[in-house]
């Protein structure tokens, strides 16, 4: 299958509503490690159990997808990819098995020079570095246990490795930001950019969402809300469940087990299915798995103004 195909299914499906035996993407958590204590970071309050996803379970994982026809992974969710014992070989095994974009995000602390040549190597093709700040003293107060030098000795190093194995902007490149008070005026200067922009493809400034929201009653109707994850991906977590989104990391969005169900008995099960009717008919705030939403909820909140 062609990049440009797939990339249009992952476009056009939710517009159109199809969905095939396996959605077109995964995000797929291999561990729930992490060095850092992000101020933003779910992982930092939920008192997340160190889990790794056993290597054979990936490996299962990436054959029931490709072989239905699966075209994206991205491995990670709320842990810290390269602390995961088994990358490289997840992303060789990926791209053997033909699936056509791998993704990694990371902090980049632990990217060494032998680790950042194996990964393009292995053939991943693409790397988001979330990084919050160009300030040393601010990106402490932000990502927990962090250093920025250290950062962005790795970054730098990791583009110019590429450059020169002569990979032709592959792994793409991405600076990730999450705007917030913090940083808000380094971004909104655009030193933030200017920073950056001589080593990566690309800077995306994603502006922060609620981050925790304990929803009791129904919300208002959102009749022009719709949510295209449902037509186009799912999650599985580290300890195995099967997740609506990657979103909120909550149980009522479990609608599944990779130990006990394949990724297609899930995507095409009664409960997925009963919410795609119910976003198609306009009904969002109606759905148990979506009213904590920090989207749905940033949506009404925008209304409201």
């Amino acid at each position: 299958m062609s990049y440009l195909y797939y990339r249009w299914k992952w476009d056009n499906y939710p517009k159109i509503g199809f969905i095939e035996r396996v959605p077109v993407h995964l995000d797929i958590e291999l561990t729930t490690r992490c060095n850092y204590d992000c101020i933003m970071c779910p992982r930092t309050y939920l008192n997340l159990e160190n889990i790794d996803l056993p290597f054979e379970t990936v490996k299962r994982i990436i054959d029931e997808f490709t072989e239905k026809g699966g075209s994206s992974i991205k491995f990670v969710y709320l842990g810290e990819a390269t602390l995961y014992k088994r990358l490289i070989e997840v992303i060789l095994y990926a791209k053997q098995k033909g699936i056509i974009e791998t993704i990694v995000a990371t902090n980049g602390s632990l990217l060494t020079p032998e680790l950042s040549a194996n990964l393009m190597k292995a053939g991943l093709d693409w790397i988001t570095f979330s990084i919050d700040s160009c300030k040393p003293e601010i990106y402490k107060q932000i990502r927990v246990n962090g250093n920025l030098n250290i950062v962005v000795k790795n970054v730098k190093r990791f583009y110019e490795i590429r450059n020169h194995l002569k990979l032709e902007k592959k792994p793409k490149i991405v600076i990730q930001c999450i705007r917030m008070d913090l940083n808000k005026e380094e971004i909104d200067s655009g030193e933030f950019k200017r920073f950056w922009e001589d080593y990566t493809d690309n800077i995306n400034i994603r502006i922060s969402k609620l981050e925790s929201y304990d929803n009791t009653e129904i919300l208002p109707e959102a009749p022009d809300f719709f949510c295209t994850s449902p037509f186009r991906r799912l999650t599985i977590r580290a300890d195995g469940k099967i997740t609506l989104c990657c979103g909120e990391r909550r149980d009522n969005k479990v609608l599944g087990d990779i130990k006990e169900n394949c990724i297609e008995e899930v995507w095409l099960g009664e409960e997925f299915n009963k919410i795609r009717d119910m976003l198609k008919e306009g009904k969002a705030h109606l759905i148990k798995q979506c009213q904590t939403c920090a989207m749905l909820l940033n949506y009404h909140k925008g209304r409201d103004r």
